[in-house]
């Protein structure tokens, strides 16, 4: 059973999957080694809420993990759960832009349109880049995710596998107290990692 702090900032969460820091200048802070994933944070100036880093190795292709974090995640166990909607707005080959309403408990549901765009380098290193845009009004009955950045950085390995990077910040917008974010949101980002992985090795 996931707890009702921990739902809130998942859906946060969830809505990333997206451009460099802004205003993050501290240096990463070490905070645990979970089931082989290095979690860090830093501060973002002019934010309660701090930006999180989640690193990990899989023996999974870089082109099946990548193709996770673009699908559609439909039976991920977070996104089962919270997902009351998902809407593309347009897309073509390298951008999607989407309107996502996501069901949060005790407080007000939240909705969002996210910008996703990716791309392969010279040296097949993927990037998805997401941003939280103001694409349409929020719907009656919903709460505005105002703020909403990170991105994934996937790399292939001489051993077949990748190495994948998840960055991640973002504001939730209306009454929820920064500190039930803060107290949620590591375990969050792990947890849509940890979906992403499995997405790519069921399917």
């Amino acid at each position: 059973m996931v707890s009702e702090p921990k739902l809130i900032s998942s859906l946060v969460w969830l809505a990333i999957v997206a451009v460099p820091s802004v205003g993050a200048t501290e240096p990463w802070a070490h905070l645990a080694n979970r089931h082989g994933m290095e979690l860090e944070r830093r501060a973002v100036a002019g934010s309660e809420l701090a930006e999180v880093r989640v690193s990990t190795h899989t023996d999974l292709s870089a082109a099946a993990v990548a193709a996770a974090t673009w699908a559609d995640r439909f039976d991920g166990k977070l996104t089962k759960k919270i997902r009351l909607h998902w809407e593309i707005v347009s897309e073509t080959q390298s951008e999607r832009v989407q309107y996502v309403q996501v069901r949060v408990p005790v407080v007000r549901n939240r909705d969002y349109t996210l910008r996703l765009r990716r791309s392969f380098d010279e040296h097949g290193v993927f990037h998805l880049e997401t941003e939280a845009i103001p694409e349409r009004p929020p719907q009656p009955g919903f709460v505005r995710i105002p703020h909403a950045r990170g991105i994934w950085t996937v790399t292939p390995t001489a051993d077949g596998g990748c190495d994948v990077v998840y960055v991640a910040w973002a504001e939730p917008g209306g009454m929820v107290p920064a500190f039930v974010i803060r107290s949620a949101q590591v375990d969050s980002a792990l947890d849509l990692v940890q979906e992403v992985l499995d997405w790519a090795r069921t399917h």
